[in-house]
């Protein structure tokens, strides 16, 4: 989901959604250092364009009675739409990839358990590139199974060398963009910290890479993990994790650039895949606070994962966390099938949507989608949205819903 000196051009213009609606000529872009600043602060919300889902979804995968194996999910990671309109649906709990046609009647099933040809350890995520080739993302980073579009078995790989903390994506031209951070993943940092370290909250910092089908290694930027708090002594009473509402870096790509934000304020950075910014693009965010409500979610939620030999620590980190009084700028970011980059806000309590913002090739703001808060968006086409929801016994639907512009 990259340099006149002294000089700023600016510019005002309408922009375009690609519906065809027309935003007020509020958006803004100069030119810094070389560096094209499309500053989208002054359109409010109110005057974009409105893209809906439909409150019933087109298509629905899942069961609830058993009836259909296929459907029976269990951590879903990832899914698509091919160019044919089948769909693929990357089971993490099985590691299998599930073919599905059109209609939603299941066709196929590959990959499984295990260490042979087209079969995982683990599956994290999964990746499309050119010709709907699919790529099932395995353990360690670099480590993936490929199949055709028709989910035939092409050829397991590694690439990159073993780096504890990571994990990838798959960019079209088949390199690999590795974040140290996703996933809540770490390494020797934390470790370290948390062993001797004397800050009581520390945020980690690592590499995003990109590795080349010969196993070179491109370093494209730093990026930072969650600011974690720790309580307790080591080796007793320790207990370390991720602040509620923590900052973090957001990365995502499209075929010529990658996407990074830091979430302290809204604005996310373009870089082409050579490591060198070309565009910020920046928008206005108001802020949502973090209530009452927010924090008792975040606490039952951590003590409900708690181990039973661990709750009294969990209960003793959670008496020292200190909230901050607003959420972060934005929540998650992405890109949609053409490209578009797509941002998400953060879920305002007792609001049953949260919007998405949408973004224009060049950065120009376009248009607004309110999703309910219970979707998790897994893919956006030009027409469509795949999403996973959860019903009240927390068994996972894939849902696919058309895009109304």
């Amino acid at each position: 989901m990259r340099r006149l000196l002294g000089g700023t051009v600016a510019t005002a213009f309408t922009v375009l959604s690609c519906g065809g609606d027309e935003v007020p000529a509020l958006a803004v872009v100069r030119d810094s250092l070389g560096i094209e600043i499309v500053d989208n602060s002054a359109i409010p919300a109110a005057a974009l364009p409105t893209w809906t889902l439909p409150t019933t979804p087109a298509l629905v995968l899942g069961t609830t009675d058993g009836s259909e194996v296929a459907e029976q999910f269990n951590q879903v990671v990832g899914a698509t739409r091919l160019e044919s309109g089948s769909l693929v649906v990357a089971d993490g709990g099985s590691r299998e990839l599930r073919f599905f046609d059109a209609n939603g009647q299941h066709v196929k099933t590959v990959g499984g358990i295990g260490e042979g040809p087209g079969e995982l350890g683990r599956l994290f995520s999964l990746d499309r590139i050119r010709g709907d080739t699919l790529i099932a993302n395995d353990w360690p980073v670099g480590n993936a199974a490929w199949f055709d579009s028709t989910g035939v078995f092409l050829f397991n790989s590694l690439l990159g060398p073993y780096w504890p903390g990571l994990t990838g994506h798959f960019l079209p031209d088949g390199s690999l963009l590795a974040d140290t951070y996703e996933h809540r993943s770490y390494g020797n940092e934390i470790e370290m910290w948390a062993a001797g370290g004397t800050e009581e909250i520390f945020r980690p910092q690592g590499w995003m890479v990109r590795m080349l089908r010969d196993s070179t290694v491109d370093t494209l930027r730093a990026v930072h993990g969650e600011e974690w708090f720790r309580t307790g002594v080591w080796r007793q009473n320790l207990w370390i994790a991720p602040l509620p509402f923590a900052h973090h870096t957001k990365v995502t790509w499209n075929a010529d650039h990658v996407f990074v934000g830091e979430t302290e304020q809204p604005q996310v950075e373009v870089l082409n895949h050579s490591g060198s910014i070309i565009r910020l693009i920046r928008w206005s965010s108001e802020p949502v606070s973090v209530t009452r409500a927010d924090r008792r979610a975040f606490e039952t939620s951590a003590l409900d994962r708690a181990r039973p030999g661990r709750r009294a620590h969990v209960v003793n980190w959670i008496d020292g966390v200190r909230y901050r009084e607003a959420k972060p700028a934005f929540k998650e970011i992405g890109t949609d099938r053409l490209g578009r980059l797509f941002v998400r806000h953060w879920e305002t309590a007792g609001v049953p949507t949260v919007d998405w913002l949408v973004f224009g090739l060049g950065g120009q703001l376009a248009a607004r989608i309110p999703v309910p808060t219970d979707l998790e968006l897994l893919e956006i086409g030009e027409t469509y949205v795949l999403a996973l929801w959860r019903n009240e016994l927390d068994v996972e639907f894939v849902r696919v819903y058309d895009l109304r512009k």
